[in-house]
């Protein structure tokens, strides 16, 4: 039997620097009833974040003000993607 739906998470952030920017995070290759499964999900959920938001190295160049905005994004992202994560059907999200 074929699955219908392909397992992504949506991954969006709300702060000006990265409006209507979305980023999917797969997970229909996971097995999210497993420790390694959410821990690998969590892990592209990190890196999906720091695409939509910015990521460490840019930190580095960036004023205070700029590095607040990353972390209240990078915090916004990870928080509705737990929301995602949470109203998961684990019976459903059993990849390899």
């Amino acid at each position: 039997m074929l699955k219908t739906t392909i397992g992504a998470l949506a991954l969006a952030a709300t702060l000006p620097a990265a409006a209507g920017e979305t980023r999917l995070v797969r997970y229909d290759d996971l097995n999210l009833a497993s420790p390694a499964g959410m821990e690998r999900l969590q892990r592209r959920i990190d890196a999906a974040a720091r695409g939509v938001c910015g990521d460490e190295n840019s930190r580095r160049v960036l004023g205070v003000a700029a590095q607040a905005g990353i972390r209240a994004c990078m915090a916004e992202a990870k928080a509705k993607a737990a929301r995602q994560v949470t109203a998961l059907d684990p019976n459903q999200a059993r990849g390899g």
